[in-house]
């Protein structure tokens, strides 16, 4: 099971940070409590307060936020690093301005570029093999990882050519052209014993691009709502 360290930013070093993720021109998102339920808004930063800890905004859109003036949850990126926050999102009626300021801790969360979803009671993944689907116990941008039951285990070679496959995460379904077979081991369960199933780590090696596009777009919003979730878990917000 993947481990998630979640840091506090030192309050002397806030100011420098905005400054750095200002300066950065990453966009914001907002919403109020969960970004796999919530409509989220995004943001530009348009200047920074460094004294007062406070980022100045302009909605992306010309529609006024759903949020103004209420208790926000906040985040945003600067290089490999994920920020997250709580606090108001703060709107001046005369100018249109919207703002927000650090009052509360600011969390910060190294982004990995082998991020792995695992497979949940929330988040269902299925491969389809020639007709076969399986279950699976994990996913990441580039592969995925199928568990194999006893009957079915017959025919998987390292490296073998799968063909045109489905994987289905949640209720969407992606089509990959091709794909191959990289790893073979035996499933062990939560006491470290062996079960009788086999898993198999597969490589995605032709998703179209506009599936792909789609799918990483999905894997984001699946890996925000995850961060949201284990950051309340740990009473970080």
């Amino acid at each position: 099971m993947e481990k998630f360290f979640f840091n506090v930013v030192d309050r002397t070093k806030l100011p420098r940070v905005l400054e750095l993720i200002a300066k950065n021109r990453q966009p914001v998102q907002i919403c109020e409590s969960d970004y796999d339920k919530d409509e989220v808004e995004s943001f530009l930063i348009v200047d920074v307060v460094p004294n007062q800890l406070k980022l100045i905004l302009k909605k992306e859109s010309d529609h006024e936020s759903i949020y103004k003036n209420k208790e926000i949850f906040f985040r945003t990126t600067l290089g490999q690093y994920k920020f997250f926050a709580s606090t108001c999102l703060s709107y001046n009626e005369s100018d249109g301005i919207y703002s927000v300021e650090m009052l509360h801790d600011f969390f910060s969360c190294q982004l990995r570029r082998d991020r792995r979803l695992v497979a949940d009671e929330s988040r269902k993944i299925e491969y389809s093999i020639a007709g076969h689907i399986y279950s699976c116990r994990d996913i990441s941008s580039g592969g995925v990882s199928i568990i194999v039951p006893e009957n079915m285990q017959d025919g998987f070679t390292k490296n073998m050519d799968v063909g045109v496959c489905q994987l289905r995460l949640n209720s969407v379904t992606y089509e990959i052209m091709e794909s191959k077979v990289v790893t073979i081991f035996d499933e062990k369960d939560e006491k470290g014993e062996p079960t009788k199933n086999m898993v198999v780590g597969i490589c995605f090696t032709n998703f179209p691009v506009e599936s792909e596009d789609k799918f990483f777009k999905h894997m984001h919003k699946e890996i925000c709502a995850e961060d949201v979730r284990k950051a309340k878990d740990k009473k970080l917000v």
